[in-house]
């Protein structure tokens, strides 16, 4: 099979549910925490709900986008 080591992440952002940015990374590790979102928004912690993510990636070259939802809670 292919190896996960061909994927590269481009970008990931975080969207709140009114399209506000609060989180982005360019090109982070894949499985780093430290390069993931600990849930706060300007130095506050974000509210609870639905935010929407977008990942750019590059797969042996060729490039993919994904997104999806996910529920921050506490």
């Amino acid at each position: 099979g292919k190896s996960d080591s061909a994927v590269t992440i481009v970008n990931m952002s975080i969207f709140d549910r009114w399209g506000n940015l609060v989180f982005q990374y360019d090109n982070p590790e894949l499985n780093n925490p430290n390069h993931g979102w600990d849930g706060s928004f300007n130095n506050r912690s974000a509210e609870i709900g639905v935010y929407i993510y977008t990942v750019e990636m590059e797969n042996g070259g060729i490039s993919e986008f994904r997104s999806g939802q996910l529920t921050l809670i506490r």
